[in-house]
């Protein structure tokens, strides 16, 4: 009988196969605090095949599908349009993931579904009933916990 993978392994073989296809697996909701174990598994982000662009909670619809750029349009005179984060195939890094307020995990939802982003969830809750959306989560291929991991082992 084989023995199971350690947590780091793990949560490695996700990110490899994430690597592969991002936008068919839909993402990693990753459980853990802020610090040294969590960081270094979010350098080898930079393995993905797509740009990561991180978000916050409070991301407001214009940042990510696009509007008029109100600044842009009075300085210049004329309607000026900017793009969203969602124009360009990305990788979307969400801090804060558990505190996301309702309407954020519908369009976010969306924009899985339609395979223009991966997600990774960064859920940083510290106790159960603090979590990832379960709009978001079911979408997700991938649930890692880096949660009781010494700094040593990374």
């Amino acid at each position: 009988m084989t023995q199971p993978l350690d947590p780091i392994a793990r949560a490695n073989l996700a990110l490899a196969c994430l690597a592969v296809d991002p936008f068919g697996l839909g993402g990693i909701w990753l459980r853990a605090r802020s610090g040294p174990v969590r960081d270094g598994y979010l350098t080898a982000l930079g393995d993905l095949p797509l740009p990561c662009r991180r978000i916050h909670p409070t991301i407001t619809d214009t940042q990510l599908f696009g509007g008029v750029d109100l600044t842009g349009t009075l300085s210049s005179g004329t309607l000026v349009h900017d793009t969203g984060l969602l124009a360009t195939p990305s990788a979307l890094v969400l801090s804060m993931a558990e505190r996301t307020p309702p309407g954020l995990p519908a369009r976010l939802g969306q924009a899985l579904d339609g395979q223009k982003a991966c997600l990774i969830a960064l859920d940083e809750g510290a106790d159960a009933e603090e979590h990832l959306a379960p709009s978001l989560a079911e979408r997700l291929a991938f649930f890692v916990s880096l949660d009781g991991i010494p700094c040593a082992h990374e």
